[in-house]
């Protein structure tokens, strides 16, 4: 941990306002782990939060919530698989804080819980040196998962929940509106679980082009033709 107890940090201050800011480096609570930030992604959510098109996110906000780095401080606790939360673990992490107890949280219904939070929305994200975050929502990374890579855990984990929800079966047809990043990991997802014919549909032709070199069956230009 820095000798300083401060950490620098990307403050949203507002509609296209940012600034690095020097912020105290966050005091843990039990359970907590505190993470050195080696990689963090920007999701969709965060540009709309920055051009000011997203309630669920006031400034003056450090976001960031999709992200890769290592244990420097632990309290008592346990990663998500029931490891122990020890300090020089690599790990990723569910920014989504839950209570675990409501009527929600009880019936497996999480991502519904009565008093959910978000790293990144409802708490200081990972665009900072260090964030704070409950040991049970980190995951430990194996030695070969790159930082960089380790840090698109959580919007492939949305694709992959996604593709499952669907339901579709391998000799059954998947058509994916939009080759932005999560429709790739769906792509992704898709073929991993076997459907055999995945369509794309987009109104970029580079998006496509990509979405056909990862594997699509077809790809749609919206543009070009109606879905």
């Amino acid at each position: 941990m820095s000798e300083t107890k401060q950490m620098e940090t990307l403050v949203w201050l507002g509609p296209r306002a940012i600034e690095i800011q020097r912020a105290a480096i966050p005091e843990l609570r039990p359970g907590e782990v505190l993470i050195a930030v080696h990689a963090a992604g920007i999701c969709g959510s965060e540009l709309s939060g920055y051009l000011g098109q997203n309630s669920l996110r006031v400034p003056p906000l450090v976001m960031g919530h999709e992200a890769a780095g290592q244990v420097i401080q632990s309290t008592q606790g346990t990663f998500a698989d029931e490891s122990p939360a020890r300090v020089g673990v690599r790990v990723t992490f569910n920014p989504l804080v839950i209570c675990g107890e409501c009527d929600r949280c009880r019936v497996g219904l999480t991502n519904l819980c009565r008093q959910r939070q978000l790293i990144g929305a409802h708490r200081p994200g990972a665009f900072a040196q260090f964030v704070a975050v409950p040991a049970k929502q980190c995951y430990p990374l194996p030695d070969d998962l790159s930082d960089t890579l380790a840090s698109l855990t959580e919007p492939l984990a949305c694709s992959l929940r996604a593709v499952k929800l669907t339901g579709v079966r391998p000799e059954q047809s998947l058509l994916i509106l939009g080759a932005g990043p999560i429709g790739l990991f769906a792509l992704i997802a898709a073929r991993a679980s076997g459907i055999q014919r995945v369509y794309v549909s987009d109104l970029s032709e580079s998006r496509l082009e990509v979405a056909r070199q990862w594997g699509a069956s077809e790809t749609i230009n919206v543009q070009q033709h109606d879905v």
